[in-house]
């Protein structure tokens, strides 16, 4: 066979290969800039919904909003804000909602009882969970940073707080000075999540996940600690009354 007529096969060849490459990458590059240009549905559709009426309000399944039921029999009102965590306690609502786009990304809307939107935190990962304390006054909600559950091997969480009378942001909890069976505790693997507030907005109660074991903690925000109380306990829920934890 003759060398030099073999040279411009392979380099046709060569040069299909390139191309086809750079078509594909260029595919994938454009699905990515498409995504996460993409638009996120209106935080309201309807002016005129609010948390100002009386009914029970929750997150519609089916289109993703938030819904009022007044309880009176008739249909739902559908037009509230797009969340796919969302909590209100107080003056304040908590809406989390995932950024389109890759890597997966949360953002945290802080709005008022006209829905009006008051602040808004974006961390990594996916919308896990939204809590608001019972004045309104301060925030906590969890993205999975990585995994998509707690079932998942090598999941990783991300809690942050805020802290709305000050404007004190914490967007990881995992360095908060935490201590088990009466001793300052350090571990690469430590996740936050689940909180939930007690009345003087200072004591918060959650699970810290280390080291294959799971513990509920309280926690004090002026003092930035936290310590275990007793293990096999996950997402707690303190009573009104704050006298007991479920």
């Amino acid at each position: 066979m003759n060398p030099r007529a073999t040279r411009p096969r392979r380099r046709r060849r060569l040069l299909l290969v390139v191309l086809a490459v750079l078509l594909l990458g260029g595919g994938s590059l454009g699905y990515v800039l498409h995504a996460r240009h993409r638009g996120l549905p209106a935080a309201a559709a309807d002016g005129s919904f609010s948390l100002a009426e009386p009914g029970l309000y929750y997150r519609d399944s089916a289109t993703g909003r938030v819904a009022r039921h007044d309880g009176a029999g008739g249909p739902p009102a559908t037009e509230g804000p797009a969340c796919e965590r969302f909590h209100t306690a107080g003056e304040h609502v908590l809406c989390l909602r995932k950024l389109p786009g890759i890597p997966a990304r949360t953002q945290a809307l802080v709005l008022d009882r006209r829905l009006r939107e008051i602040q808004r935190v974006t961390v990594p990962g996916i919308p896990n969970r939204a809590r608001v304390s019972a004045s309104g006054n301060v925030l906590s909600w969890t993205a999975f940073a990585v995994g998509d559950s707690y079932a998942a091997t090598g999941f990783s969480t991300r809690t942050s707080l805020l802290d709305l009378r000050t404007g004190y942001l914490v967007k990881s909890m995992e360095d908060i000075p935490l201590t088990i069976d009466g001793t300052r505790y350090h571990a690469p693997d430590v996740n936050y999540w689940g909180v939930t507030f007690a009345a003087d907005d200072n004591r918060f109660y959650a699970t810290v996940s280390t080291r294959g074991r799971t513990h509920l903690v309280e926690g004090d925000l002026r003092n930035w600690s936290a310590r275990a109380l007793r293990e096999n306990v996950e997402c707690p829920s303190l009573s009104p009354d704050n006298t007991r934890i479920a």
